[in-house]
């Protein structure tokens, strides 16, 4: 169980802040259209970031490489705290997981699944669910145009 991750999606590194815009599947979401010379990489519609934004609004040219930061949703977990507010027992930890949230909720977001119980005030005792995640992996993507359209790939690294 939580070998492996249950979704994967891409966002602009540098749009990576306390709020951001939802992640995609494929870098090539992002791109809105040409203006100009130019192309458009902006959020796909969220409830919580516009693309009217300067900051979450990016012109590429193509042939540019960007930076995307890849997000891992792992497998949640059960976990049960007692009492005294220390975890009982709790379903193994997916190896790749380095962030851990309750119920959504960005304010519960913690490094560590004791950090995460130690941090928020949770009824005790009991057993909640634990979302896990990670933003570990940065990969370049080139903004290619072509007769098939616009669309981002992933720049492989030169080996040595």
């Amino acid at each position: 169980m939580g070998d492996q991750p249950t979704s994967e999606k891409w966002l602009p590194s540098n749009w990576m802040d306390e709020m951001i815009p939802a992640p995609q599947q494929d870098p090539s979401a992002f791109i809105r259209g040409p203006i100009g010379d130019l192309w458009l990489i902006a959020p796909v519609e969220d409830e919580d970031v516009t693309d009217e934004d300067e900051f979450w609004r990016m012109k590429l040219a193509p042939g540019d490489v960007i930076q995307f930061d890849l997000c891992r949703i792992w497998p949640s977990i059960e976990v049960t705290i007692g009492n005294d507010g220390k975890i009982e027992k709790h379903d193994p930890i997916p190896d790749g997981a380095t962030l851990f949230w309750y119920g959504c909720d960005s304010d519960t977001i913690n490094y560590s699944l004791e950090e995460l119980v130690s941090n928020v005030d949770f009824e005790r005792p009991d057993t909640i669910e634990v979302d896990c995640y990670d933003w570990s992996i940065s990969a370049s993507f080139r903004l290619v145009v072509d007769a098939a359209g616009a669309r981002f790939e992933k720049v492989e690294e030169a080996s040595a």
